[in-house]
């Protein structure tokens, strides 16, 4: 097995929100999850419709967070391990059918997201002020060597290896960025995990909003129109 390459070289896969972009739902309303993580393929084709975005999907098509990819990131990933596919079938803005887009199943597997583990930042926006945490991480004697792996658990997504994001961004795959997992932040989702981060930093209840989002003062989103 690989040297664990190390949290800067770990990247997780987020969609860029890139106005080209093409967002799907299923229909009807299915969960994705199991079969985004390699548990439990499909046996028949998942129904993917079109919901905003561009009417062109690209090479990556987005629903939610879990991603779609073309036959061309099939061809691309061919040579990495710890992933697979399962079957859909892509609908477009007028119900067309898009063939060739598979669901991406990632096998690989990493130990659970450890969230005490990431750094406290406070962030401010217009509208809303809290703390992010900056990064992802699990013991990396958990790492199970393969180029496209997941959190063990349902937190935390999936991520790919530095080989695999480079060969993704010299073909110009569109629409998927790559965040280092010593980089990427993330917000305090639940006061269940604040106060499991508070545990690690006592310093967070001394922030103004007690460490989660909360609306700024004074702001009224009339006047951001």
């Amino acid at each position: 097995m690989p040297a664990f390459p190390g949290f800067d070289k770990l990247f997780q896969l987020d969609p860029n929100h890139s106005k080209r972009g093409f967002w799907a739902v299923t229909r009807p309303r299915v969960s994705l999850s199991d079969a985004a993580m390699g548990l439990a393929i499909p046996e028949e084709p998942i129904s993917i419709h079109y919901s905003v975005g561009a009417g062109v999907p690209r090479d990556v098509v987005w629903v939610g967070l879990t991603p779609v990819i073309s036959e061309r990131v099939v061809r691309l990933l061919a040579p990495f391990s710890g992933w697979g596919t399962y079957p859909g079938r892509l609908f477009g803005k007028r119900g067309e059918e898009w063939p060739g887009y598979f669901g991406l199943a990632v096998k690989g597997r990493v130990g659970p997201w450890l969230l005490a583990r990431s750094v406290p930042v406070w962030r401010e926006w217009p509208a809303l002020c809290g703390i992010d945490m900056r990064g992802k991480y699990f013991e990396p004697d958990t790492w199970d060597g393969s180029d496209l792996c997941a959190f063990t658990g349902a937190l935390g997504g999936a991520m790919v290896t530095d080989a695999v994001r480079r060969r993704l961004v010299q073909a110009r795959v569109r629409d998927i960025d790559f965040a280092a997992l010593d980089d990427v932040c993330h917000p305090i989702l639940t006061r269940g995990d604040y106060a499991t981060i508070q545990r690690e930093y006592p310093l967070l209840a001394s922030y103004p909003t007690g460490g989660l989002y909360r609306p700024r003062t004074g702001f009224d989103a009339r006047k951001q129109k």
